[in-house]
């Protein structure tokens, strides 16, 4: 039996929700049981061998004294897979009493604590010195993670240069575990077909954007956009939660291109993968580079839609000679419409980056990559003894 710890879980929305909700379906679909302990209105709901369990006083301290109760009926060691964002734990990220309590199971219990690092902790000088002092506790709250922990798993490599100085009494062999698409892979075409004609039509080319349309996001997208928008007839297609919202921002700077600029809003899994298959490419700029971490660029990939990105700080080596997407050195707006104009002028290059594009993520990033890492068979060995 495999146990999944996590603070966010479908109906949730969010990254790691539906991250984890596809490793438990993966897991059970291996013939694995697993039982998922996340928060929400107290209740036990069974779907097939997986049981979510949720926990009406969250993660802590009373959350956390019910959750032992439970783990200790039956008694004996369990394999815990821990999904680690400290901001879905509650206590404002500073969820210190969860850290300590999953590292006295390690000791006590022998529970195998298995960490999925998400995201390890908020960066310094980023922001007001109460951002910095969350930064600081929640690195404790590391340390006592990676001391209970008996494997961790990172969703991008660059996470292993901030962990590893916190490895304070255990030195670990991380392993990169990129996060799959949470979008269907093949959506039904007819509906893909009346998409592409409520935005234009089959001869008009369609630009896309899917995210969150954060600030730093939206400071990147919105300078292409309009260059796009004066020097070509494309229209622009936006999807995912905020896209409303900068759409009308957009056109309340830019009231000639109001027809020809498409919003949806947040969408349901299967209707993100119809509006995003009716785009030529995608243009998809992170002020921290692309990488494995970022499930809208995963998106792109399995769907087989060009994409246009850029490098940065976060992106893992491999970015820089893909021939899945156009991966631009930089965020800049001249560099990125220079890539996505060209995208768009080519079609036999939008067929090879396409046709790449899903090669690549089947061959490198898809779940069933992820389902064999956690099914492997050092991973179902028992833990080392340690000292109460």
């Amino acid at each position: 039996m495999i146990h999944i710890l996590t603070g966010e879980y479908p109906p949730v929305r969010g990254g790691v929700a539906d991250y984890t909700a596809l490793v438990a379906k993966g897991l059970a679909d291996r013939g694995e049981s697993v039982q998922v302990w996340t928060g929400g209105d107290e209740s036990t709901d069974t779907e097939g061998s997986i049981r979510v369990h949720r926990i009406a006083q969250g993660f802590g301290r009373a959350g956390l004294r019910a959750l032992d109760r439970a783990w200790n009926e039956p008694a004996g060691p369990r394999r815990v897979i821990v999904q680690w964002t400290p901001h879905s734990f509650g206590m404002r990220s500073l969820n210190l009493p969860l850290a300590y309590w999953l590292r006295t199971r390690a000791r006590r219990h022998q529970d195998q604590i298995e960490l999925m690092v998400h995201e390890p902790f908020l960066a310094f000088g980023e922001g007001t010195w109460k951002q910095d002092a969350a930064a600081a506790v929640q690195r404790v709250m590391m340390a006592l993670l990676l001391d209970a922990a008996w494997r961790v798993r990172v969703a991008i490599p660059a996470w292993e240069a901030r962990l590893r100085p916190w490895c304070l009494t255990r030195q670990h062999a991380f392993e990169w575990a990129p996060v799959p698409s949470n979008i269907p892979e093949y959506p039904d075409l007819r509906e893909v077909l009346r998409a592409r004609a409520a935005i234009g039509g089959p001869a008009q080319m369609v630009v896309g954007h899917f995210g969150t349309f954060r600030r730093d996001v939206a400071c990147l997208l919105f300078p292409v956009l309009e260059e796009l928008l004066r020097t070509t007839d494309a229209r622009v297609l936006l999807a995912g939660r905020g896209s409303d919202e900068f759409a009308d921002t957009f056109t309340s700077r830019n009231s000639d291109f109001d027809r020809r600029i498409s919003s949806f809003g947040e969408l349901e899994a299967e209707e993100v993968a119809i509006v995003l298959s009716a785009c030529d490419v995608l243009l998809q700029p992170y002020p921290d580079g692309i990488s494995t971490r970022r499930g809208t660029a995963m998106a792109a990939l399995a769907l087989g839609i060009p994409m246009v990105s850029n490098l940065g700080h976060l992106s893992e080596p491999k970015w820089r000679d893909t021939e899945a997407a156009r991966i631009m050195n930089s965020a800049s707006a001249q560099e990125l419409t220079a890539a996505v104009r060209a995208v768009l002028q080519d079609r036999n290059l939008r067929a090879g980056l396409s046709a790449n594009a899903r090669s690549t993520y089947q061959a490198q990033f898809a779940l069933s990559h992820t389902i064999d890492s956690l099914l492997r068979d050092d991973a179902q060995a028992v833990p080392e003894t340690r000292a109460a």
